[in-house]
């Protein structure tokens, strides 16, 4: 009797494969066979993720400083014109794993240029939070701003650099209008985890 029921129920169950029937082997797993007759057949997935918000912000840089008229000394006498930089609605930097950068060059490698067929050149420095203190040497092609977001503080973020711009007027050597183009690179950048 063992036998008879052992082999009706491998009979049933090949039967009901055959006949396309679905075989629930517990209350997690359900078997279905192939019933189109293609053994290829392709089974669609779908596949969900949550997106990662792109970072975004807001870089504020004056678009002229001006000295005005500026008169040649014989001694060393420093004018100052403030530069002011801010970035603000800084977000999303931490989870992509980038820093906001702001870099600036000089067309005339940090020199005023009177225009002149052979001009005149005036230097100047431009100073910011990122010049070496020790040596008070002033910026020269490179960072102006730089900012990271944390895992606390990632979104609304505001940096302000609070620069300077001077020139040495005893280094003034003929009258004229000087003058330069500083050109600032602002970018997202990796961050070395």
């Amino acid at each position: 009797m063992k036998r008879f029921l052992s082999v009706f129920l491998s009979l049933c169950l090949a039967l009901s494969c055959l006949l396309g029937l679905g075989i629930t082997a517990n209350a997690e797993t359900t078997l279905m066979p192939d019933t189109d007759g293609n053994a290829n057949s392709d089974t669609p997935m779908s596949v969900q993720g949550m997106a990662i918000s792109e970072p975004t912000y807001t870089v504020q840089i004056p678009t002229k400083v001006d000295f005005g008229n500026i008169q040649r000394t014989k001694e060393s006498n420093i004018e100052t014109q403030p530069v002011k930089i801010m970035a603000s609605n800084i977000s999303h930097l931490f989870e992509n794993q980038q820093k906001l950068v702001v870099t600036v060059s000089s067309a005339n490698v940090y020199k005023l240029s009177d225009g002149a067929a052979k001009p005149n050149m005036l230097s100047y420095n431009f100073y910011t939070a990122y010049t070496d203190e020790t040596t008070n040497t002033p910026l020269s092609n490179g960072l102006v701003l730089e900012m990271v977001g944390t895992a606390d503080s990632d979104t609304a973020l505001t940096k302000t650099v609070n620069g300077a711009i001077t020139v040495d007027t005893a280094d003034i050597k003929k009258a004229g209008t000087y003058s330069d183009i500083l050109t600032f690179t602002v970018a997202l950048q990796e961050v070395n985890v």
